[in-house]
């Protein structure tokens, strides 16, 4: 069986959370490097994190299941300043720092990608880097303010 990395994760329990989705949906594949990182965290940037792997033939249908979690995970979560839930996932190309040009001319090799990922409300703007943790379903009294003011 011929497989690729689908994913790679800081984070055992993130890894195992998107294997468990993608085998309910009948996807097989298994977790490279979680042993590691899951004694010594610390290793994740080391060896390229945790690894989810599949069988090449199930990746086009893995993708398309992994938007599908994604929109529908964004669907659940509550903004804490306006209380609808209408998040977007943003990507923001960001300009490399001027040490990190500097020193990319200097051994003439091109600058790394300084990629920004937030979250954002499509009703009142608010933005954050992660979801608010309070979901559609959950508790009111468990809900709390995520704000941080």
């Amino acid at each position: 069986m011929e497989t690729i990395v689908l994913r790679t994760f800081d984070t055992t329990f993130s890894a195992s959370i998107l294997l468990t989705r993608l085998q309910a949906e009948g996807i097989q594949g298994y977790l490279r490097d979680d042993y590691n990182i899951g004694a010594s965290p610390l290793l994740s940037n080391a060896s390229g994190g945790v690894k989810l792997e599949i069988d090449v033939r199930d990746a086009e249908r893995a993708i398309v299941l992994m938007e599908e979690f994604q929109e529908d995970y964004l669907r659940l979560a509550i903004c804490p300043v306006c209380r609808h839930t209408e998040f977007t996932h943003v990507t923001n190309l960001l300009e490399p720092n001027i040490v990190v040009k500097i020193l990319s001319k200097m051994f003439g090799k091109k600058a790394p990608l300084n990629i920004k990922s937030t979250y954002k409300c499509g009703h009142c703007n608010y933005e954050s880097e992660t979801l608010p943790s309070n979901f559609v379903g959950q508790n009111e009294d468990t809900i709390t303010d995520d704000r941080t003011d």
